[in-house]
């Protein structure tokens, strides 16, 4: 059954993507990457990866949750990822690249299915890449503390069935409502929310 829904995806994942048709069930006065001028923008390119996994039979997928800090995206839960560098020979490297630093997911032990639509993160300049990548065991988890306050990892057969809803969130001590996704007692919004929203509509029906 697991390998016959990673075959699936991966075949799903070549295929024109809903991008922007899922992006708008969460976002809220905020733009599709492809409406947006980047050139007056010069966004940061980043790339974070979805990780899919075996455990105990069933397939998982890892999100992180930011480290309390001064900045935008203290204790957001994320997938692990992070800007472009100079030796990364594409935005795919930046993906394996970070998730080994951040959680010690290792390049040689995952293979590529795909990639989801870019998504544009106001706050940051960010314009991320999603990549999502398939290991048939759990992987080795060792987060780094000063980028990884916790690993969750959530099985895929629950997230299919997660429902978008309204949260209170508070940022730079204010509270306000957001669409997003209930994890493990995390509340799962903002780029996060969109990028898991895209990645459930490609999954329906495998």
């Amino acid at each position: 059954m697991n390998e016959h829904f990673i075959s699936q995806l991966k075949l799903k994942l070549q295929q024109p993507l809903p991008g922007y048709e899922s992006h708008k069930m969460v976002m809220e006065h905020r733009k599709s990457a492809n409406k947006i001028d980047f050139q007056k923008l010069n966004p940061r390119e980043s790339a974070v990866l979805l990780h899919l996994y075996i455990n105990s039979g069933q397939l998982y997928l890892s999100f992180i949750e930011r480290p309390e800090y001064d900045g935008v995206h203290s204790k957001q839960i994320s997938f692990p990822g992070g800007k472009a560098e100079l030796e990364d020979k594409s935005l795919m490297d930046t993906a394996v690249r970070e998730a080994k630093e951040e959680v010690n997911i290792k390049p040689e032990k995952l293979e590529i299915l795909g990639k989801l639509s870019q998504i544009y993160i106001p706050p940051s300049n960010f314009l991320v890449q999603p990549f999502v990548s398939f290991h048939n065991e759990r992987p080795n988890f060792i987060p780094d503390p000063r980028e990884v306050g916790e690993i969750i990892e959530f099985p895929i057969r629950n997230l299919m069935n997660q429902q978008l809803s309204k949260h209170e969130v508070s940022r730079d001590g204010e509270v306000f409502l957001v669409n997003g996704y209930q994890l493990n007692k995390k509340i799962v919004w903002g780029a996060t929310a969109i990028i898991t929203r895209e990645f459930i509509d490609v999954c329906r029906n495998l």
